[in-house]
């Protein structure tokens, strides 16, 4: 949930961004005949969110609309979601989801990146032989603010590591792998700012890693 806060009105944002997978069953843009509504063609989108998904868009509308024509500035309650019809959302998660955003600190100035994408995604391939595949990391900034981050190792077979870290066949290189990225994850947002050079024991995991926030560090980079 963003408010954007302007003199007339406020206008509510609400969406969910999902910065693993680039593909999912189910989420399309559709190409649509404008006199009969039939769907013409399925586009492929740039990023994953709820409003473009067959399942959730219609909730997202609503929630959309109705929050824009109540123009709630405080706290509310569950009482308040009673004109609010959804299928599929839960109206206690709402509330908590407003609640946390109208009392959260409102920021007056944007942050290092303001120049820079609202999401995108930096991608390295492996140069590690054992194991072959891709480093991916892909952010959400928030008014220039490094809002999320989300680190992955993506195998030669399409698999990915924090998937393999939820079964039992993880190996001990994985497990390191995945919680060296998981720290380097809180460390950026928490910090805000991009530290290269994690470690001085060189190998091709480390350097790969190196790369790949070498490139996010140069992505994001704020114009002189």
């Amino acid at each position: 949930m963003e408010i954007l806060y302007f003199k007339d009105k406020n206008v509510y944002i609400f969406d969910g961004y999902n910065l693993k997978y680039k593909e999912l069953e189910g989420y399309y843009v559709p190409v649509v005949n404008k006199e009969t509504g039939e769907i013409l063609d399925k586009v492929k989108p740039n990023y994953v969110t709820l409003s473009i998904s067959e399942v959730y868009k219609n909730d997202i509308k609503k929630i959309h609309d109705f929050f824009n024509k109540n123009q709630f500035n405080e706290e509310i309650d569950i009482k308040d979601l009673d004109g609010l019809d959804v299928e599929i959302a839960s109206k206690e998660y709402l509330v908590d989801l407003f609640n946390r955003a109208i009392s959260s600190e409102l920021k007056t100035a944007p942050g290092n990146y303001y120049n820079n994408s609202f999401i995108s995604t930096v991608n390295v391939k492996s140069t590690d032989s054992e194991i072959p595949g891709k480093w991916q990391i892909s952010y959400l900034l928030d008014y220039g603010f490094i809002y999320d981050v989300n680190i992955e190792f993506i195998d030669s077979n399409g698999n990915y590591l924090s998937d393999i870290a939820q079964s039992k066949n993880i190996s001990n290189i994985e497990a390191t792998m995945f919680n060296t990225i998981q720290k380097i994850e809180s460390d950026i947002v928490q910090q805000q700012k991009i530290k290269i050079n994690l470690t001085k024991e060189k190998t091709a995991i480390n350097s790969d890693l190196n790369k790949l926030l070498a490139n996010l560090s140069e992505e994001l980079k704020e114009d002189e």
